[in-house]
């Protein structure tokens, strides 16, 4: 029956370690602000979107007949930044998500002004400019939102973010139980087995993860949030690396100090007898 017992809970130890090292890899990565903040300026995503922007003003520059000097400077790679990352700051704490457009609408139609009184030219028809102006605006918020489609989900993930601390701490708290009772209960070394099975499994899921999705060619909405999903693709693969040899190494010292602990009360009762 103490058999039994003890693979029993070797087994459920392992599983709650597995569970715990993902979750807290989890935590640890696209759970963090921080951890966002560099995959964006890793993955050069700021730039890529401020060049598509610009590329898309030309396009309505084109259509309306006016000069690029109307869309020169109306936004910058640094602001397109600091936008962002309110946007991002907000997306994470469960905030209200907008982009403000303000100072960009009062920046164009300083320019379209500044380049017909420039060159002595009026206006017949305001609506198709008052349309322009609707359609720069338009573009700039649809691709900084658009661009950012973790958006969409904001509500499903800051419910997911406030739940995982209490899921760590349940599983934490179980874990040390468990170990607890197979350790002064049963009288069993019972972090070795368990952390090698956990750093085994690890190591199976970063394979299935790594191996079954072909990153090279994945592309969705643009070349900016592609680029994206791509590096934290590849972070969240070497930290799951990272989280198996770890939980290979624990094993090891597990059982190494488990054994020596043995070794040494054997010693002991020998002593007494």
């Amino acid at each position: 029956m103490k058999t039994i017992s003890y693979y029993v809970g070797e087994f459920f130890l392992a599983v709650l370690i597995f569970f715990f090292a993902v979750i807290l890899m989890l935590q640890c990565t696209i759970f963090q602000e921080n951890f966002m903040v560099k995959e964006i300026e890793k993955s050069n995503f700021i730039q890529e979107l401020y060049q598509t922007t610009e590329e898309e003003f030309s396009y309505y520059i084109l259509q309306s007949g006016l000069s690029e000097e109307v869309v020169t400077d109306l936004i910058s790679e640094s602001e397109m930044k600091e936008v962002l990352l309110e946007y991002l700051h907000n997306f994470y704490e469960g905030n209200s998500l907008t982009i403000p457009t303000d100072d960009i609408k009062t920046k164009l139609e300083a320019n379209i002004i500044n380049y017909l009184n420039q060159n002595n030219l009026t206006v017949s028809d305001e609506a198709s400019l008052d349309l322009f102006v609707e359609e720069i605006l338009n573009t700039y918020q649809k691709n900084m939102e658009d661009s950012f489609l973790f958006g969409r989900v904001q509500t499903l993930f800051v419910k997911i973010k406030q739940l995982l601390p209490t899921i760590l701490i349940v599983l934490g708290i179980t874990i040390v139980l468990i170990f607890l009772l197979l350790r002064f209960g049963l009288k069993k070394n019972s972090l070795g087995i368990p952390c090698f099975t956990s750093g085994a499994l690890f190591l199976l899921f970063y394979l299935y993860v790594c191996n079954s999705l072909d990153m090279q060619n994945f592309y969705v909405y643009n070349e900016a949030f592609s680029n994206l999903m791509k590096s934290i693709y590849s972070s969240i693969c070497s930290n799951m690396l990272a989280g198996a040899v770890i939980l290979f190494v624990l094993g090891v010292f597990a059982t190494v100090f488990g054994s020596f602990f043995g070794l040494q009360k054997k010693k002991k009762s020998v002593k007494q007898k």
